[in-house]
C-alpha cells in the first residue's frame, strides 16, 4: 500500500470511529430526552407538579442528538435517498450521479460549519434567559462540529465513489481494432 493509501485508510479509520462515538453520545441524548419528557409526563399528571428544566434541556438534546447522529447516518447509508430514481440507474451511473451531487453537499456543509461556527463563538459568554441558565455555547457549537464529521464523511465517500469509478473504467472492455 502506498503512503497516501495508508494516510486515507487511517483518516477514514479516525473519521468512522469519531463518528461511531458521536452516534452513541446522540442516542445517549435520545434516552435522556426520553427519559426526561416521561419524568414530566408523569410529574405533571400524577403529582400536578410540571418541571422547570425539561423542555429547556430536550430542546438542547436534540440538538445534540441530530448533529452529532448525521456522520454515522452516512456512514450507515441511512439518510434519505430517491430510490425510485436511483435504483433504475446502473451501478456506474448511481455512483457518478452520487459523486455529482455530493459536491454542492460538501459545499453546504462547508458554509454551514463555518457559519455556525462564527455564530457559535458569540455564544461562549452567554447563558440561556431561563432559570436554568445554562451555557449557550455547547448546543451552538455542536451544529459546526456534527457538520464538520458529516463533510469529512461525505469527502470519504466521493474518494470512495471516485476509485470506484477509476477501477470500473480500466476494467471496461476496450472495442476490438479493426474489426466488424
Amino acid at each position: 500500500m502506498t503512503k497516501a493509501g495508508k494516510a486515507y485508510s487511517t483518516a477514514r479509520s479516525a473519521v468512522d470511529s469519531i463518528s461511531r462515538w458521536a452516534a452513541v453520545v446522540a442516542g445517549m441524548a435520545v434516552v435522556f430526552m426520553a427519559g426526561a419528557n416521561g419524568y414530566e409526563v408523569a410529574a405533571r399528571t400524577l403529582f400536578n407538579s410540571p418541571t422547570l428544566w425539561v423542555l429547556e434541556m430536550s430542546e438542547y438534546a436534540l440538538i445534540w442528538a441530530v448533529f452529532l447522529g448525521l456522520a454515522y447516518t452516512e456512514s450507515i447509508s441511512g439518510h434519505i435517498r430517491m430510490e425510485l430514481v436511483v435504483d433504475r440507474l446502473r451501478p456506474r451511473s448511481r455512483l457518478l450521479m452520487e459523486s455529482i451531487f455530493l459536491v454542492p453537499a460538501l459545499g453546504f456543509l462547508a458554509i454551514l460549519a463555518w457559519y455556525s461556527g462564527e455564530q457559535a463563538a458569540t455564544y461562549f459568554d452567554r447563558v440561556s434567559a431561563t432559570i436554568l441558565r445554562l451555557w449557550l455555547f455547547p448546543s451552538h457549537m455542536v451544529i459546526p462540529i456534527g457538520s464538520l464529521f458529516l463533510f469529512l464523511r461525505l469527502v470519504i465517500r466521493l474518494i470512495d465513489n471516485i476509485g470506484s469509478l477509476r477501477r470500473d473504467a480500466a476494467e471496461e472492455p476496450k472495442p476490438a481494432e479493426g474489426g466488424h
